[in-house]
């Protein structure tokens, strides 16, 4: 008797899981459906709910609504988002996220004073290969520097050329800031040319994916 009942509560902790996990499953799935259709009047009312802040974490809960502001291109939003989720006690894997998250995104809008203001976050993490990529893009897109051009040329030089696309952008923006116009665009071509060889890899193989899973 006495193992029955024991059996009996834990056949019962596992259906309360597995309700609680495909309840926060399928309201994720909303979540990230209004945002990605731009219906952001319903995430924000579904967001604010009881139920979402039972079911998830106060950083889940900022991260969701920092991606919607991105979404919405809410600039003083994401400000106050970022200010906020990086208020939180954050584990390594959620600082590499956010840090290099915030960098990309004030990189990409060209507020380079707050992009190295999480530029110095990211050196806190103490990764050798987060702070190279990122001084580089620091150096080329802020500074307007190409003091890691040899660097990127040899190490493009040992590349696949499939892969080779994202490193010959930079080169050509490098060239760029030197004022070396003839090579700027020598390497935009040679990236645009292999870009193109990655997408159509990427694409084939999608396309043998989607056969097999037939």
């Amino acid at each position: 008797m006495k193992y029955t009942i024991v059996i009996i509560f834990i056949f019962i902790a596992i259906i309360i899981a597995i309700a609680f996990n495909l309840k926060k499953r399928s309201l994720y799935n909303q979540l990230v459906e209004y945002a990605a259709s731009k219906h952001f009047k319903e995430f924000d009312e579904l967001i604010d709910t009881k139920m979402s802040r039972f079911l998830f974490n106060p950083f889940s809960i900022d991260y969701l609504k920092l991606n919607k502001e991105i979404l919405a291109n809410d600039t003083k939003a994401i400000d106050k988002m970022f200010t906020s989720i990086t208020g939180h006690r954050l584990n390594l894997k959620q600082k590499q996220e956010i840090y290099s998250k915030g960098f990309n995104y004030y990189i990409g809008i060209e507020n380079y004073a707050k992009a190295k203001e999480f530029l110095d976050l990211v050196h806190t993490l103490n990764n050798a290969q987060m702070d190279r990529e990122m001084d580089r893009i620091y150096d080329i897109y802020a500074l307007k520097g190409y003091k890691y051009l040899d660097e990127i040329l040899e190490e493009t030089s040992e590349m696949p050329d499939t892969y080779k696309g994202v490193n010959e952008f930079l080169i050509s923006l490098m060239y760029e800031n030197k004022g070396d116009k003839k090579k700027a665009a020598e390497y935009r071509k040679l990236s645009e040319k292999h870009l193109a060889l990655l997408d159509n890899k990427i694409a084939k193989k999608m396309k043998e994916d989607n056969k097999k899973a037939e």
